[in-house]
């Protein structure tokens, strides 16, 4: 513990120097008005010195006021300008032993009017003005969209991918703002599908996006934000809407949402009750939420590979239910009280029963025998998620600020699960019950001080604690792994990580230099319940990493080199290792224009196997498979290497956007299974594995066709993933391909009786297994058409229709999705009302058929899916 004691004695010591440094700083703060006593807000307030070197600047906010900070003494002159003021000079002297000076600033109107200035010609889609794309809404949008996915989905250059995030550029965004301010955190979806398109003004996508101006004046950003304009009308005042839903087979939805926007403050609430399948929260959404925002702000996370993650099922399956209820709440509530403090906080909540039913037919196999099952699996699911987030900002002068997070998330999982089937002709009859209690809780303190108008230095401390506790029951007709018919286990996972880390930055003309140093405590601990504790896993990660990086972020030929060096301390029970590890990352981009680029990086990324991979003890992971004790080396570092390169095209005027990355992924040393068939069940351990790799490709284009008044759409996957597991001690590689692709014609036509999406969506899914020679193919090819439009101002309709042909090796299944809505809302009415059905050519039943293939098993499934409804709804706005 000595050198922990070291290292947060230097955090300490660089924290004192944030105020030495700062003991030299001039505040300047005043307020400008013009002479009708108004606030005059977008002036540029400069101090310049008396041979007119600009020393400071600032920009004057809504309320007229401006703060300048400087390090200089003697006389000066301060300078603010205004395109509708006469430029306001006065000398100001700065004495030694005064920190700060106020100045309350008159303007007076320019003599010289400004012509008004007209362009003629076409007027562009979108507008690039610095980091600020803003979106030309108008260009793209019809009129009959009810949600901001509605907006999102049509614009260029952005999208909502399958787990709900939004993307911009092929990038899920960094940052969601509602009118400047935190919405929900990363939790996207509870955007899109609840803020209501006719109050959406206008859509930025804000590179380089920083709060503080310190650090985005010197160190620069590489987060991108989303701003959604708020219209006036729905401001400073509480508006929103409620929705009562009734269908067929006793289906309902009862939603609400209320909103609050106002300069200092944005509250929001968002309930909803339903039995239709509708999913408040996306898997992209849940995995970030075990991701405390300390964590995620770890200086060296970038060369962090995560070792283990555990996803509900209910988030995975999307549709892949007969019945399914929800109860869903979600508090958001952001307070700027004064100019210097922020409070940003959010609870979501969600509970979910669900009902699967599906007929599997499933092959584990070794290089000897094979396990092959038909079963009949019913499964009830009861799950329980929350997440508590606070976040609070205190700047205490305009060089300097203080955060800190809290990120708390318990959750509660049970599921029953009922097989009846034939195990190598065998009759088995299985009842498995799944409990799952655990929590996490991350929190964050960071200082930021900018010692110079080129210097910055900030200091970090975190930590982050997971805990998760299993309990499986199982009774059988037969018996279970020779364990007998009746099997109770409980198995519990603890993750601790804690640290601290500095990093200073300067800026040399264009260039920016960063070092940064701290140090990580991991640990983590597997065990059963019911065992002695030498039979426990228990691991500690600790490391020291320095680093340090140069970055170019303006010209043609933009770069950025990074060196991150580690030294691991670890030690698995009774046994310690030591490790050195360099992990460099290089990066170069060729800017044509803020919306035309190629870029080029590679990354290096280590990590080590978690707790739960070096289990010492043999435990049931569920009622056909058995986890016996790994050989895995928990010395051996497992490194990735990561190649990418992004081409970026989007012209603000036609629209046409072109977007193609590809990435290249090669893990060494990975964490794998082997597999042996031991009768009717599978015996599987955790091993090193030589590699796995992954190379995919992704392609995006969209342009407008203008005389037609139609965009055509083209999306393009494709990824080879390369993975090596083990059949009873032999090697056995697979080879897993995946196309996707999906050409679409969509019309614009402005409040039209008709507006059209067609096109078609096939995917292909290939997985070969060299050893066995098996081949697993599915396939799904998806003609689609979708018609909105409007009857007259009142009266609005939408109909999806799409034909899916599931294949696999032996099995096909054709599934035909068609849904619609009719709406009726009067403009001066706050009601609207309407019919609408979702699959209603399947309100008795629905199927589909998957092909999996997972380590060293092939399943393919038939899966009973929720059967479709119709009913009618009524809504109120207030």
């Amino acid at each position: 513990m000595q050198l922990s004691g070291f290292y947060f004695l230097l955090a300490l010591l660089l924290l004192c120097s944030c105020k030495v440094f700062a003991q030299s700083e001039k505040r300047i703060t005043g307020k400008l008005t013009d002479e009708s006593n108004e606030v005059v807000a977008g002036a540029s307030v400069l101090l310049k010195s008396q041979s007119g070197e600009i020393l400071t600047y600032a920009i004057s906010d809504e309320n007229g006021d401006f703060v300048l900070t400087a390090e200089a003494e003697g006389i000066h002159r301060l300078e603010v300008s205004h395109i509708a003021y006469a430029l306001y000079t006065e000398a100001l002297e700065l004495i030694k032993y005064k920190q700060t000076y106020s100045k309350d600033i008159v303007l007076k109107p320019n003599g010289n009017e400004l012509e008004e200035v007209v362009i003629q010609g076409r007027r562009a889609v979108a507008t690039q003005n610095g980091d600020t794309l803003s979106y030309n809404l108008g260009a793209y949008t019809t009129g009959n969209e009810q949600k901001l996915k509605d907006i999102i989905e049509k614009l260029p250059g952005l999208e909502i991918d399958e787990s709900g995030k939004i993307k911009s550029e092929g990038k899920v965004i960094d940052n969601l703002l509602v009118d400047g301010k935190p919405f929900f955190g990363d939790n996207h979806k509870i955007a899109t599908d609840n803020l209501n398109a006719k109050m959406v003004g206008g859509i930025d996508v804000l590179k380089n996006y920083e709060t503080f101006d310190a650090v985005k004046d010197i160190e620069g950003s590489n987060e991108t934000a989303i701003n959604i304009q708020i219209k006036e009308e729905y401001q400073g005042k509480p508006t929103g809407n409620i929705e009562a839903y009734g269908a067929y087979e006793n289906r309902y939805r009862l939603h609400a949402n209320l909103f609050s926007f106002g300069k200092k403050h944005n509250l929001s609430f968002i309930g909803d009750i339903n039995n239709t399948g509708q999913q408040p929260i996306s898997l992209l959404d849940y995995i970030q939420m075990d991701e405390s925002d300390a964590i995620k702000s770890k200086e060296d996370e970038l060369s962090s590979i995560n070792t283990n993650s555990d996803l509900p099922s209910f988030l995975q399956e999307n549709n892949n239910r007969v019945k399914q209820q929800s109860k869903f709440g979600a508090l958001n509530a952001v307070f700027a009280p004064s100019h210097n403090t922020a409070i940003e906080a959010f609870s979501i909540l969600n509970k979910e029963k669900i009902k699967q039913k599906q007929f599997t037919e499933q092959s584990f196999f070794s290089q000897s025998q094979s396990i092959t099952s038909e079963e009949f699996i019913q499964v009830d699911k009861d799950f329980l998620i929350n997440q508590t987030y606070i976040k609070a900002e205190y700047k205490p002068s305009a060089n300097s600020i203080l955060k800190y997070t809290l990120d708390y998330k318990p959750q509660h999982n049970e599921f029953v699960t009922s097989i009846d089937g034939e195990v190598q002709e065998t009759e088995q009859n299985t009842l498995q019950n799944i409990e799952n209690r655990g929590h996490t809780l991350g929190q964050n303190i960071a200082y930021t001080s900018r010692l110079a108008s080129d210097k910055l230095l900030s200091v970090n401390a975190f930590s982050s604690f997971k805990r998760n506790k299993t309990q499986i029951g199982l009774v059988s007709n037969q018996s279970l792994f020779n364990l007998g018919n009746n099997i109770a286990q409980e198995l519990e996972n603890n993750n601790d990580e804690y640290g601290v880390y500095s990093k200073y930055t300067q800026r040399i003309n264009n260039h920016i230099l960063k070092f940064n140093l701290g140090y990580v405590w991991q640990k983590s601990d597997f065990y059963d319940t019911a065992l002695p504790d030498e039979n426990s896993s228990l691991i500690n990660q600790d490391y020291l990493y320095s680093g340090a990086s140069i970055e170019k972020k303006e010209g043609f030929f933009q770069y950025k080199a990074r060196v991150n060096l580690r030294r691991y301390s670890n030690s698995f029970n009774a046994r310690n290792d030591d490790n050195w590890l360099f992990l460099p990352t290089l990066e170069s981009k060729l800017s044509f224009s803020e919306t035309h680029y190629l870029s080029f990086n590679y990354n290096r990324q280590a990590g080590f196997p978690d707790a739960s991979q070096l289990n010492l003890f043999p435990f049931v992971r569920d009622y056909r498979n058995y986890r016996t004790q790994t050989t895995a080396d928990f010395s051996e570092p497992i490194i990735n290497n990561r190649f990418g390169m992004q081409y970026f095209y989007f012209n603000l005027y036609s629209g046409t956007q072109i977007l193609f990355n590809a990435f290249y992924n090669k893990t060494k040393n990975d964490i794998g299974v082997n597999n042996e068939v031991v009768g009717i069940y599978n015996y599987s351990n955790f091993l090193n594995v030589p590699y796995k790799s992954n190379w995919t490709n992704t392609l995006r284009f969209q342009t407008r066709i203008n005389p037609i008044k139609t965009t055509f759409k083209l999306n393009l996957d494709y990824s080879n993933i390369e993975f090596n597991n083990f059949l009873n001690g032999i090697q056995n590689k697979a080879t897993n391909q995946q196309y996707k692709i999906k050409p679409a014609l969509a019309s614009y036509f402005k409040d039209a009786w008709i507006n059209y999406e067609i096109g078609i969506d096939y995917e292909q899914n290939n997985t070969f297994f060299d050893l066995t020679d098996l081949e697993n193919k599915g396939s799904k090819t998806s003609p689609f058409l979708t018609l909105e439009g409007e009857f007259s101002s009142d009266w609005s309709y939408s109909v999806n229709n799409a034909i899916a042909y599931f294949r696999t090796s032996t099995i096909k299944r054709n599934f035909h999705q068609l849904d619609f809505e009719l709406r009726y809302n009067k403009a001066s009415s706050k009601f609207s009302y309407w019919l609408s059905g979702e699959n209603i050519l399947n309100i008795e039943s629905a199927q589909i058929v998957e092909a999996i293939a997972m380590q060293n098993s092939i399943s393919r499934t038939i899966i009973d899916q929720m059967p479709g409804y119709i009913g009618a709804g009524v809504s109120y706005d207030f």
